[in-house]
């Protein structure tokens, strides 16, 4: 295994490196491989790479040069997959060096990039990273912001602030930016988790009655995302909401009133 991994038909050898990894705890294998993988231009092929650097610790030390080297510029990141493997080069590099000026300016500007509405996900994915990172991204808190205003991106905004600045955020304009999103249909589910993660014990009573018209009204809360019929994921909707209620204390753990199953 140990010789596919070195000198075996070059497509086979990322796989086989990271099986001997896996199974021997070799890391020379997949350190070489990384170094050629990162020193290409296919972004989804910088991004396994840099993704696969979590499982080395820091044994990967040796490719931050690597890494850093394949960054995109502002010239040639605009595309949805070179802007991901940014996002994951950039959470490499603060993996090894803890040091937020390798990542924050990464996700900043993919954040600046990604405002138009398809490229949701890479905003969401980006936020996903600000939170990662914790209060050493403090400064993205404006960017992260203006991503309350949209509601398919709510969600991940609100989970990336409270991460960021925990105690400095007005968390009555983050409940409002999650419901809406429910309401709007936009990411029911994530503003569930956005909800959850603020505290719904904390929400004052319009709030919580916004979320009990979520969870009690016959019309559907569409579901983008979540796998099954359209009744199926409202049924987990509406279940994790009564849950969210329930630590809230506003209904009963015994109440459970289900929607019609017919469309």
């Amino acid at each position: 295994r140990r010789g596919a991994a070195v000198s075996g038909p070059e497509e086979g050898r990322f796989a086989a490196a990271r099986a001997l990894h896996g199974i021997a705890g070799d890391s020379g294998p997949l350190l070489t491989v990384l170094a050629v993988e990162l020193a290409g231009r296919d972004p989804r092929r910088l991004r396994e790479a840099a993704g696969a650097t979590d499982g080395l610790g820091q044994d990967a030390a040796v490719l931050l040069p690597a890494l850093r080297s394949a960054l995109g510029t502002d010239e040639d990141g605009t595309t949805i997959p070179r802007k991901d493997a940014d996002l994951e080069i950039a959470l490499a590099l603060w993996r090894l060096t803890g040091d937020p000026d390798d990542a924050v300016p990464v996700i900043a500007r993919v954040l600046a990039q990604a405002e138009s509405e398809w490229m949701r996900w890479t905003a969401v994915r980006a936020a996903k990273a600000a939170a990662l990172l914790g209060p050493a991204a403090a400064s993205l808190c404006p960017a992260l912001e203006r991503g309350l205003a949209v509601p398919e991106r709510a969600p991940a905004m609100v989970l990336a602030l409270l991460a960021v600045d925990p105690s400095g955020r007005d968390r009555t304009d983050l409940a409002d930016a999650a419901l809406t999103s429910a309401e709007r249909h936009a990411d029911a589910m994530g503003a569930l988790d956005a909800l959850a993660a603020l505290g719904p014990e904390n929400l004052s009573r319009p709030y919580l009655d916004r979320l009990t018209d979520l969870a009690e009204r016959d019309r559907r809360v569409w579901c983008p995302g979540l796998s099954g019929s359209a009744a199926e994921a409202d049924a987990r909707f509406q279940e994790a909401a009564r849950a969210l209620l329930r630590t809230a204390g506003t209904i009963s753990a015994g109440t459970a009133t289900a929607r019609p199953t017919t469309a």
